[in-house]
């Protein structure tokens, strides 16, 4: 991070440099070496805070799980690539479309109770079943998470999903395998 420190304040310089990523500007007073730990805290703080922000933004976009965060009014706000390559779409194909859009017809009334749960308990894990751009139902394991703001109020819902296909077809083969050894 970058701090000008100048004799003279110009308002058009300051937010100049700050426009162009200088994390803070100030003016060198009498009490500019009170402020300066201060200021130099706070930029740090800050500076810390958006790399932490990097770094959680590429573990969702590079997490091989499904990711999805959804709006309090059940519309799609975010997805990865995995979750897109899931349901046989290209990401920008589900920003804004209904969350209950990507659930199986079958399974679609139990959807508000669901995430209703999920507001309530904070989080909840369930199998649901969901639909691929073909019209292919396939079933998956959704980690909830509901996003609430400090009274408690929800915000928007995290979700990660799993598509357990192929797991449920390695035991059905297993049990297979096993009946047929009787």
């Amino acid at each position: 991070p970058v701090v000008i420190v100048t004799a003279q304040g110009n308002e058009r310089i300051a937010s100049e440099a700050i426009h162009r990523g200088v994390a803070d500007y100030v003016k060198k007073t009498e009490a500019f070496w009170d402020q300066l730990p201060s200021v130099l805290d706070r930029v740090t703080r800050l500076a810390n805070s958006e790399e932490g922000l990097r770094r959680l933004e590429a573990f969702f976009e590079r997490a091989h799980l499904g990711a999805a965060v959804c709006g309090q009014d059940g519309v799609i706000e975010r997805v990865n690539l995995a979750f897109a390559r899931m349901h046989g779409v290209q990401i920008d194909d589900l920003i804004g479309q209904p969350w209950a859009s990507l659930c199986a017809p079958a399974w679609r009334p139990r959807l508000d109770a669901t995430l209703q749960q999920v507001d309530v308990q904070g989080g909840l894990r369930f199998e649901a079943e969901h639909l691929r751009r073909d019209g292919t139902v396939f079933p998956v394991l959704v980690d909830a998470t509901s996003v609430q703001e400090g009274s408690g109020r929800p915000l928007s819902r995290a979700l990660y999903l799993q598509d357990i296909t192929v797991p449920t077809t390695a035991m059905q083969r297993s049990e297979r395998r096993a009946l047929s050894s009787v």
